[in-house]
Order: structure tokens, then sequence, then C-alpha cells
């Protein structure tokens, strides 16, 4: 998701660009390290050692929105019935139940979506501080929360790629940091008892395009078709997706296409936050 209220950046190519992006991350490091740790949800000190490490403190932690709601178990939309499946499900894992009737209808290229909570306040100010605030070291504890939700044995993890020019332009990946973030605290016995290897430059973005937070709902799927390319053969693996947020679900279904296209036998989904049907 791209954040609307961004000022235009100098081109990739621009020295100026990059040094600017090189200041934004040593300066937001050095300021993470010597600010005082507060919540990054309710603002709060964060006096427990755990909590600081986690980067909210554990009332957050359990109210995040949507967080132990029914879900559709392959596009995550929350079911407004409460009937697939009983919430101590959730809380263990993703939900098993049934699919939404939009699902039904019209099956998405992934079998799986797991999201931690709704794209509502205050997870979507966590969000925002780590792609726009430069406070990566939120990418661990999204990327820990999400891994416990996992219930499904994968073998490689994948961030949903930015263009050159945009990664140039922002100075780091946020989805690679919450992958990256995945693999390490997802394994065991659901992943075969070994983590799910994690790679960068799998998927790639071919071209550059406005946001999609920027193009109406129902143009988004147009927009990105040939979008992604595939660097490597995924025949007969299970391969995960990552992204900060959902919202259309265009940007992980043309990436799903092109994961299935390198051979993927399995892909799913993986998002920190979901945006609430309307």
């Amino acid at each position: 998701m791209d954040y609307p209220g961004a000022w235009p950046s100098p081109p990739a190519t621009s020295p100026a660009n990059r040094a600017l992006a090189l200041l934004r991350r040593r300066g937001a490091s050095l300021a993470h390290r010597l600010l005082p740790r507060c919540c990054a949800l309710c603002s709060l000190p964060l006096d427990d050692p755990a909590e600081r490490r986690l980067g909210w403190c554990g009332s957050c932690a359990a109210s995040l929105p949507g967080v132990d709601a029914p879900r559709c178990p392959v596009c995550a939309q929350r079911d407004p019935g409460g009937a697939l499946l009983p919430r101590t499900a959730i809380l263990a894992g993703p939900a098993r139940g049934l699919p939404c009737q939009a699902c039904r209808n019209a099956p998405p290229p992934y079998e799986r979506t797991v999201a931690l909570a709704d794209y509502a306040p205050p997870l979507d100010r966590l969000i925002l501080a780590l792609k726009f605030g430069h406070a990566v070291s939120l990418a661990g504890p999204l990327g820990a929360a999400l891994a416990a939700r996992i219930d499904f044995p994968l073998d490689l993890v994948l961030p949903i790629p930015l263009s050159a020019q945009r990664l140039a332009e922002r100075g780091f990946n946020q989805s690679w940091l919450i992958a990256r973030a995945i693999a390490g605290a997802h394994g065991g016995a659901a992943t075969r008892g070994k983590s799910p290897a994690h790679e960068a430059g799998v998927l790639t973005r071919v071209r550059h395009d406005p946001p999609q937070s920027l193009q109406p709902l129902r143009e988004r799927a147009a927009n990105l078709r040939g979008a992604f390319g595939c660097q490597r053969d995924l025949t007969g693996l299970r391969v995960a997706l990552v992204d900060d947020v959902m919202t259309s679900g265009a940007t992980f279904a043309e990436a799903a296409r092109t994961a299935r296209n390198a051979g993927a036998a399995f892909v799913a989904t993986i998002v920190a936050a979901r945006t609430p049907r309307s």
C-alpha cells in the first residue's frame, strides 16, 4: 500500500535521491536508539523488557482491530456473521472454515491468506511508522505475530517487490523486512521441521506504476497486469507472498499468478493488515 501524502522525490538515478534515502535511514535508526521506547500503538512508555523487544504493549496487542475476528480462510475478509469458525481457532491460527461467498464465486489465484488484524487505528499508525517513519524495528514484531498464525508448511517466503524507482525513493522495502521476520520466526512441525527460505529478488517489479492507493478499486487489477516477473523456477514449491496491507487484493492476485506461472504448487498471502470490505 502506498501513502497518498508522500511528497515527490527526485528520479531514482539521482545521486541526491540516494544520499537522502541513506540519511533518512541512518537518522531514523539513531533516533530510534536514543529516544525513550514507547508503544508504537498507544505511545505509552514500555517499561517491561519483553514489551520493549516487541515494540508495543500487551494491552494494545490484545486489542488490535479484528485480531480475533472470524475471517475467510482464502481472502481474510471478516465473516460478518461470525459463522466461519470459533474465536479460539482464530487465535490459534488462520481460519479453516469455508471460503466466503466472494471467494467461492471467483476463487483468487492463492489458496490462503493470513492477516494479523484490520487496517484501522491504531494498527494503521504502526504500519505508517514502519513504512514512512523508517521505524524498521517494527517489522520484527509484525513478522513474529504473523508467523504464529501460520499453520501450514512453506518452502519459500517472498516479499511483494517495489519498483526500482520506489525502492530508491524509500530506501528499503518494508515487505521484505516483514517477510524476513516471518521466515525467521516460522518453523517446527508446520514447516516440516525447518524454517522456510526467504529471498528478496525472486519476484521483481518490471515497471514503475502510480501507487495503487491512488487508483480506483475497479481499475487496480488492470493496472497491474504484467507488473511482476519471476527470476527462478518455483516448480513444486509452497510459496507465501508478503506485504504490509491488502486492500482490493489485486497486487497479491497478480503476484500469485506470476508465482503460479513459475510452477508454484501452493500460494498463500500473508499481510499485516487487511482493509475491511466497505
